[in-house]
């Protein structure tokens, strides 16, 4: 499939366990795989056990979903639901499925983007039971994970006088403790941190070339 084709098809599919039981999860737990990059944003699953080679045809389907729209948005899954993001028509659209697949609800999260390399690009970011997501405009929503009501949201480019840039935003939300971190850009505010539960802002970071490092831990990969 062209790269045109994966923008307009956002189909995920889970071929054989390769997704379902290799996402960070030992044999007994559910699959747990809460952010872009994994629990720890090293790309890295523990999970034990795989095929060493693939069957000639490869592994058996399991299941298709369609309808969650098109975009470079990878999936988290968390607490038996998987959760995505793509644009549908003129919007961006945030989709929760279960295990089977099935669609278990889509909320908009603001405008689509139609720019260069349209589609999504964040990937939900889940925490407990509250899910965090960024749209390529700079929409920034709280959502209840399990039902997808919103719990508090805004424009982060307009609140930190910030602009979309050409390719738009694509960064995939941090967690940090009780902070939500955030990377507006422009030229008054480069990154942000949020107070997670309240949205205020905690501290905000100005100017990108004197960013002192805040924190850093080699073996954690902090």
């Amino acid at each position: 499939m062209s790269m045109s084709g994966i923008r307009q098809h956002i189909f995920i599919i889970l071929i054989g366990a390769l997704i379902v039981t290799s996402v960070a999860c030992g044999a007994d737990s559910d699959p747990y795989w809460p952010q872009f990059h994994g629990p720890n944003r090293d790309n890295q699953s523990t999970e034990k056990g795989l095929l060493e080679k693939w069957p000639e045809d490869g592994p058996a389907l399991l299941w298709t979903a369609r309808g969650l729209g098109h975009g470079y948005s990878t999936v988290s899954i968390a607490a038996g639901m998987i959760y995505t993001a793509g644009s549908i028509e003129k919007d961006t659209v945030i989709t929760a499925m279960n295990m089977d697949g099935k669609i278990q609800w889509q909320v908009k999260n603001g405008s689509g983007w139609t720019g260069d390399r349209p589609g999504t690009r964040s990937t939900p970011t889940i925490d407990g039971n509250r899910l965090y997501h960024q749209s390529p405009i700079g929409n920034l929503v709280c959502l209840d994970a399990k039902t997808g009501k919103k719990i508090w949201g805004f424009n982060t480019l307009e609140k930190f006088k910030s602009k979309t840039n050409m390719w738009a935003l694509a960064e995939s939300l941090l967690v940090d403790g009780e902070h939500l971190i955030c990377c507006p850009g422009g030229p008054q505010t480069s990154m942000v941190a949020l107070n997670k539960n309240t949205v205020h802002p905690v501290n905000a970071y100005i100017e990108l070339c004197k960013l002192k490092i805040l924190s850093f831990r080699y073996s954690s990969s902090r």
